[in-house]
Parts: C-alpha cells; structure tokens; sequence
C-alpha cells in the first residue's frame, strides 16, 4: 500500500502540490516561535522544533513577509490610537537600571525605554528565549509599546550554536512591533571581531526585521544611534551618553559582584 501511494506521488499523473497560503506560512511560523519561548522552561539540553529552520526559510518569502509585516502594522496602529494622556515621560536622569537577569554567561536589564542584553562567554538559547519573554513584557507596560534595543557583545564572547542564532533571528522577526531601532555593540579587534559582524550580519538578514538595525564597534556609537532614533520617535530625549553610562555602570557592578564570587 505505502509503494502504491509513493509511486502516484512521484508518477506523471500525480497531481501538483499545492502551494500552502500566506496565512497558514505565517500561522506555521508563529507556532514555531511560541515553541521557542518554551523551551526556554525546559531543564537540561533541549533542541529547536524540527521544523524551525525551514519554516525560518519561509518567513523570507515575500509574499509571507508581505503578511507579517501587515501584522505588524496592525498591531502598531491600534496602539498608536490609544489616548497618550496618561503616558509616561522618560526622564534619563530619574530613570534607574532594571536588572532582570546575571549570570557568567549574560545579562539582561533595562534603562528607561532600552532594553539591553549583554552577553559575556556563551549565547545559549535558553537566555534568548528569556530575552524574547521578558521584551514584549517590558514593552507592553509601556505606552507607546514602542523600546529601543541594544545588544553588548564583549570580547570575549564565543560564537553562539545554530540553535541561537536561529533563536534571535525569530526574536527580531517576532519582537518588531515594539522596537524602533535595535543596535549591535560589538567589542575587540582583529579576526574574531570580524567573525563576530559577520555573524550579527547573518542574524538581521536571516530575521528579515522591518525595523532599522545597525551593528556598532562600541557601545558609545551604538547608543547614540539607538537614542537619536528614541528621541525622534517617542517625543522625548534619550541622550546616547547617558544609555552608555548605564551599560558601563552595569558593567562595573557586574565585575564586582564576580570578584566578590571568586
């Protein structure tokens, strides 16, 4: 029975295989990205879905891509319409740094309106899916739902798995409602530095975001991009010097906080 059917599958009479819709694409691609965000909550070694990278592909179809951005920009303008009376105003100077999350490998914290990740040795998935979480959280407390996003690679961080990078790849393609400008700081010299651009290059191409996105050698640079792009779209003033002194400040009480481990 299962040769029979596999030779009028494959035979000259076999009808064409329809073309699955925009829709159910975009549908698949979805389920695959609530499926990373679980497995966040998993313990142990745990693998992408089967299906991750080929329904990644898929998202770069045009007309997919076509659908996730009207989506997108469906979500963007019911909140746009929300009254803006009671909105916040982001003032740098009373904002203070949310840290979220520190380990040896990463850390995760927010400053005013910038959500920040920093990653210091390894880039494993379960942090890019806590990452993914606690973005659309942070965002969503806000109004606009609209963040700034900023990711520290130090030097000596090492190449992240096939796992990760397909893991931000969806974070970037699913998170772009809230994001108006996402940066890449990366630190160090040399033939890792490039290796590391190259990648961070791979990553933004492979997400298809609908959002601006640069890739910096140095936090001072990315900061300024990222708060001269909050400050046009959100009405308020987001000093890149100050951004960057709330990275460095984290830094700093990281590293003491290590040596005082050790």
């Amino acid at each position: 029975m299962a040769t029979a059917t596999l030779f009028r599958l494959r035979g000259p009479t076999a009808a064409p295989r329809r073309q699955a819709s925009a829709a159910s694409r975009f549908s698949a691609f979805h389920r695959c990205t609530q499926s990373l965000d679980n497995i966040g909550n998993l313990g142990g070694p745990v693998r992408l879905p089967p299906r991750t990278r080929f329904q990644l592909k898929e998202a770069r179809n045009p007309t997919v891509r076509e659908w996730v951005e009207s989506k997108q920009r469906a979500v963007m303008n019911s909140e746009s319409a929300v009254p803006s009376v009671d909105a916040p105003t982001f003032s740098p100077s009373a904002s203070r740094v949310n840290l979220l999350e520190r380990d040896e490998n990463h850390t995760v914290f927010t400053y005013g309106r910038l959500f920040v990740m920093m990653w210091h040795v390894d880039t494993m998935l379960g942090a890019v899916n806590f990452v993914s979480r606690h973005i659309t959280e942070f965002a969503c407390d806000l109004t606009p739902r609209r963040i700034g996003l900023l990711t520290v690679v130090e030097e000596h961080v090492s190449m992240p798995s096939a796992e990760a990078r397909a893991g931000l790849a969806v974070l970037m393609q699913m998170k772009a409602p809230y994001l108006i400008r996402s940066a890449v700081a990366y630190e160090g010299s040399g033939f890792k530095a490039a290796a590391i651009r190259a990648v961070s290059t791979g990553i933004a191409l492979l997400s298809n975001h609908s959002f601006p996105h640069r890739i910096f050698s140095g936090v001072g640079a990315a900061t300024a991009w990222l708060g001269e792009g909050m400050t046009t779209a959100l009405g308020t003033r987001h000093p890149g010097a100050q951004l960057a002194r709330a990275v460095e400040d984290v830094r700093v009480t990281r590293r003491g906080m290590m040596s005082i481990a050790v």
